[in-house]
């Protein structure tokens, strides 16, 4: 696996070994993430603050913050995981003001104490549902701005959930690989 684009296109990631983690393909990933810098409705990546939920090995943020992102954070619930992601940004050369890896269990996230984020990626394990039951309690513990992206990965075919607080933006498929794009509905009490 490797960086597609951007200041550090084709240095290579390592993967966490064993079943617990389905990296995503270059191919997919570069689908992405065109989508992201050419779409109309998205922000680009210039200065974003980046969440990658469920991480593995962080290619997707590590991917964002080669194209431009200010700062990621990776979040992952395996030890194995969080040890490549921090493995993987010291050999980006990223430091601790850029990015920070956290071992932590997605669905018990409290509060965020930081800054809002303007791009999430969630990849869940596939069937699980991970991806669209996270998403509500991003919203309702202030880890996204109003008008962030999210892009949620998903086994092709498997059909876009209609969650409250999100609008569903495009559906595109990249071999087994199936990806949803919401955007954060605007309200009067976010930001």
């Amino acid at each position: 696996m490797r960086i597609i684009s951007g200041s550090l296109r084709g240095k290579k990631l390592a993967t966490p070994q064993g079943l617990n983690t389905r990296p995503t393909s270059d191919k997919a990933r570069q689908g992405v993430f065109n989508i992201l810098e050419h779409a109309p409705w998205s922000l680009g990546l210039r200065g974003l603050r980046i969440l990658d939920i469920f991480a593995g090995s962080g290619a997707m943020g590590l991917e964002a913050m080669s194209r431009g992102a200010a700062f990621a954070l990776f979040i992952d619930n395996d030890v194995t995981a969080i040890s490549v992601i921090k493995s993987n940004i010291d050999a980006c050369g990223f430091d601790k003001n850029q990015t920070i890896a956290n071992k932590q269990n997605v669905l018990k996230l409290g509060p965020n104490p930081l800054e809002k984020y303007d791009l999430a990626f969630l990849d869940a394990p596939y069937d699980t549902g991970l991806n669209e039951e996270t998403m509500p309690i991003l919203l309702a513990n202030g880890w996204l701005k109003s008008g962030a992206i999210v892009v949620s990965e998903n086994r092709k075919g498997q059909i876009a959930s209609a969650l409250d607080g999100f609008e569903l933006l495009r559906e595109v498929n990249y071999g087994i690989n199936g990806f949803v794009f919401y955007t954060v509905k605007p309200t009067k009490f976010q930001d």
